[in-house]
């Protein structure tokens, strides 16, 4: 009974290390609809977790019935690795600047629990625009949502993109109807 209790404790501690590791993995979506610009970005969830505090700090935003005066979101155009050096780790996220530029999303969340995933990327009239949906419980039969709200919390996304060749970014978060 020892033995076996070795490989169950053995076991869970491979699958809890195995759920933090996918936990920090970017993702890439597999585009149902081609003109999405799936192929052309990663995007990187819960960012928070390993980037400085000091950057947080930095780009506090506010949750939007705070009466501060911070911005409700902060979207950052990273274009250089000095620049990327002052908001996250080096080896968090592997990026060659010649072809790529990292975009840096802040907002204050209060659905921490649920995911998000990059819905679309496009470049029109140089403008980045980025669309990224925000997961959220399921309806009910009744067609309510269980209560699901978490403690706002600042929370920071990243897409990495090929696509370089804009002056500005503009990111919509769309939640489910």
């Amino acid at each position: 009974m020892n033995k076996r209790l070795k490989h169950l404790v053995l076991f869970l501690l491979l699958v809890i290390m195995s759920s933090f590791v996918l936990a920090c993995k970017p993702t890439k979506s597999n585009p149902q609809n081609k003109d999405s610009g799936l192929e052309f970005a990663t995007f990187y969830d819960n960012v928070e977790k390993y980037a400085y505090e000091t950057y947080l700090q930095d780009n506090a935003t506010k949750f939007p019935l705070d009466g501060s005066e911070l911005p409700f979101d902060i979207v950052n155009v990273i274009r250089t690795q000095s620049e990327l050096d002052k908001a996250i780790p080096n080896g968090h996220i592997e990026i060659d600047f010649n072809k790529e530029v990292l975009v840096l999303y802040l907002f204050t969340d209060i659905y921490m629990s649920f995911n998000c995933r990059l819905k679309s990327i496009n470049v029109k009239e140089n403008q980045l625009n980025i669309v990224i949906f925000h997961e959220l419980a399921e309806k009910s039969a009744q067609g309510s949502r269980p209560p699901s709200t978490s403690y706002p919390t600042q929370r920071c996304m990243a897409i990495k993109t090929t696509l370089i060749d804009f002056d500005n970014a503009s990111i919509t978060i769309e939640y489910p109807n």
